[in-house]
């Protein structure tokens, strides 16, 4: 580099985009026009920040280029034109799990808010299992939606390449069958498997190998297992002592139970003890409470499709217009005297969101038949 080249670029600056901050899509169509780019490479930019902006800005005029940007939002720095430019970040997948199904509306709102979608297609994206929402982003824009979302509602964020998966079998013709089968033997699976799931947690170089031979055939389900949740169901005391403080310990702490209502949840076998637990924990706190000689197991939920029993609904009119707005119930249909369990079943998700609307509604309510 000549002396001159030297001085041109201590004198300017490259703007990077260190993360889309609170600012909202329009930015990304805002960026493109002032700079001559496609808006696809100003989304880019933003989504899978930190990353170069604009190259070559002259000095002076730097800071009101960074003011703009700051203004809608973003969060950006100026650095001297010679120094590296910030490397490629890591990309991941998201997904939006409601811990608490109430933080449905308001996580729906902050998920439009930040892509641009209108606030059903959200909602739907989070209903919809395993309930990815963002794909190929950067930890910067993971933790710019995290803090948008509402208490109750958490993300889960994998790299696809680090990832393992599930694979689930889906119903289709024999011929596609065929091809798939014989590849899928390598994974144990049997050549007679019902459709389900088949193969947990194969690494990705395995499932990418898989899903390049057989997604035309549409027969193959892979998904990534850090998105996966799971119920922790108490089956038995097994080898466990009522009276251990290991046990009461345990209990407390994986499940938030009380030691001294033991005795009422063993009358009452199989009973829940955690919902909805991450992929990631589950091996622990399974482990945490086998120890103390209980027999628990986990039962995978995502794709659960669950029934719903109304016991008992004191406010009749509000039940009913619950049910109205979820579309169980026609719009001049009388509510059924209760105990009546609802038409067909939901997945497991949108289950969870409507039991919690009969509940803040004064209705008993309760789970049946639950399916996958």
């Amino acid at each position: 580099m000549t002396l001159a080249m030297r001085e041109a670029a201590e004198d300017t600056r490259r703007i990077v985009v260190t993360s889309v901050g609170s600012a909202g899509p329009t930015a990304a169509a805002a960026i493109a026009r002032g700079l001559g780019v496609p808006v696809s490479r100003a989304v880019a930019c933003l989504y899978r920040a930190p990353a170069v902006l604009a190259e070559g800005v002259p000095a002076a005029t730097a800071p009101d280029f960074l003011r703009l940007l700051l203004g809608i939002g973003l969060t950006a720095e100026a650095a001297p034109q010679a120094t590296p430019p910030p490397p490629p970040p890591l990309l991941r997948d998201v997904a939006l799990h409601l811990d608490d199904p109430r933080a449905l509306p308001g996580a729906a709102a902050a998920l439009a808010r930040f892509t641009g979608m209108a606030e059903d297609a959200a909602l739907a994206m989070i209903l919809a299992p395993p309930g990815v929402v963002l794909g190929a982003v950067s930890d910067a824009t993971v933790a710019a939606l995290a803090a948008r979302l509402p208490a109750g509602a958490s993300l889960v964020a994998a790299r696809p390449e680090d990832a393992t998966y599930h694979l689930f079998l889906l119903d289709g013709p024999e011929v596609v069958r065929a091809r798939l089968m014989p590849d899928l033997a390598a994974l144990g699976v049997t050549a007679d498997a019902p459709p389900g799931l088949v193969a947990t947690d194969v690494p990705h170089r395995l499932v990418r190998d898989l899903w390049q031979r057989h997604q035309a055939g549409g027969m193959l389900r892979a998904v990534n297992s850090a998105f996966l949740r799971y119920d922790i169901v108490l089956a038995g005391l097994g080898a466990a002592r009522p009276n251990d403080p290991a046990l009461a310990d345990a209990l407390a702490r994986e499940a938030g139970m009380p030691a001294e209502l033991l005795p009422a949840i063993l009358a009452a076998l199989p009973v829940t003890l955690a919902e909805g637990v991450a992929h990631g924990e589950l091996a622990g706190r399974l482990g945490a409470l086998a120890a103390t000689g209980l027999e628990v197991r986990a039962e995978l939920t995502t794709f659960q499709r669950l029934g719903l029993e109304v016991i008992s609904a004191p406010a009749q009119e509000a039940v009913r217009h619950v049910l109205r707005g979820f579309g169980c119930l026609a719009p001049d249909a009388p509510l059924p005297r209760p105990p009546f369990a609802l038409d067909g079943q939901l997945p497991e998700a949108q289950a969870r969101v409507l039991r919690a609307a009969l509940e803040d509604a004064g209705a008993e309510v309760r789970f049946t038949g639950g399916s996958t």
